[in-house]
């Protein structure tokens, strides 16, 4: 799964990836048959994705209602001492946005 620019879609064959429209500029492509087919166990929607995959980040626009469970656990993504870094840089910023309803 990933957001490709339009200009970008022929190089996803209909026949391997289905193709959803994000805006005038923007896809979402994902394919059952490509890629390494591992099952996705979480998926996240945030605006700089903590570096420990275990964290939920709290920076930036995202909003959510915690879970009791979860509500002593907020806080800003802890620094990881071997890259000295406490959000993943991998990930980039599109620009688009989506309600937590519309997902």
């Amino acid at each position: 799964m990933k957001f490709i620019k339009k200009i970008d879609e022929a190089d996803y064959p209909s026949s391997q990836y289905k193709v959803q429209e994000v805006d005038d500029e923007y896809s979402f492509v994902y394919s059952k048959v490509e890629g390494d087919n591992l099952p996705l166990t979480s998926f996240h929607l945030e605006s700089k994705p903590c570096l420990d995959p275990s964290e939920v980040s709290s920076l930036g626009k995202t909003q959510f209602y915690p879970l009791e469970r979860d509500r002593n656990q907020l806080h800003a993504c802890s620094v990881i001492k071997q890259y000295g870094k406490s959000t993943d840089s991998r990930y980039q910023d599109l620009g688009l946005s989506i309600s937590e309803y519309e997902v």
